[in-house]
């Protein structure tokens, strides 16, 4: 059973930033504020599917990895430029 967190525990810490466990420690997580992505949630099945592009991929693109959210971009955007797909 999990124990009610309480404020002196969160001294020191930002509400709504990111940390990491490392070392025994907390640690901030810088944002970049250059990256300007979204997190949109996925189906089960969409997410399995990505996955499976993506390694149909790595074995075309010599053992490169591509991210689900790189090939899940990519096959949005294939699917409003083509015509056939809008309809």
């Amino acid at each position: 059973m999990s124990k009610p967190v309480t404020s002196d525990l969160l001294t020191g810490f930002d509400e709504g930033e990111l940390y990491v466990f490392k070392r025994g420690q907390l640690e901030h997580v810088e944002r970049d504020p250059d990256d300007n992505r979204r997190k949109v949630r996925l189906t089960e099945e969409a997410y399995q599917c990505a996955v499976t592009v993506g390694k149909a991929m790595r074995q075309r693109l010599g053992g490169y990895k591509p991210e689900v959210s790189l090939i899940v971009s990519a096959v949005l955007l294939f699917g409003t430029t083509n015509d056939e797909a809008v309809q």
